[in-house]
């Protein structure tokens, strides 16, 4: 599996420092002038047999859990920190959404509607921009209605 540098290096796309922290939507938002649906964020999940589940969402949506559990059929509990970080290698605030493997993987639909997007790029003060379907490619995810 190609790390999160390689795959940004392979489609040029430069990693964006920010000076304020970007753990929050909000917050990557108010950093990069952007609107909070365009932050795209990664959220992990788990199903109670135990298979992993991302989430890319749009910074404005709250993931609907009956939803997630129909699209797996399976119980969905939202991980603890050190889940996460056994799953991605980092820190809840600076989850990528690609680059390590989880068991299912979708895409908030929202976010087609923005010809560009925000991600994590690895911490909670680093981002990149890129084109949502780009996006979608990059991750292997399927496209779904998955807000609330």
């Amino acid at each position: 599996m190609k790390t999160v540098e390689e795959i940004l290096q392979e489609n040029n796309l430069e990693v964006i420092v920010s000076e304020h922290t970007t753990k929050t939507a909000e917050q990557a938002a108010k950093a990069l002038e952007c609107f909070v649906g365009q932050i795209a964020k990664s959220l992990i999940f788990r199903t109670k047999s135990g298979k992993s589940i991302l989430v890319i969402a749009a910074g404005n949506h709250r993931v609907s859990f009956a939803k997630l559990k129909d699209f797996v059929n399976d119980d969905i509990l939202k991980p603890d920190a050190d889940y996460v970080k056994e799953i991605t290698g980092l820190n809840i605030g600076g989850v990528t959404p690609f680059g390590y493997h989880t068991d299912y993987k979708f895409f908030d639909e929202d976010l087609l509607k923005f010809g560009y997007v925000y991600p994590s790029a690895g911490d909670s003060q680093s981002c990149f921009e890129v084109d949502s379907d780009l996006l979608v490619e990059l991750s292997e995810a399927k496209v779904v209605d998955i807000k609330e």
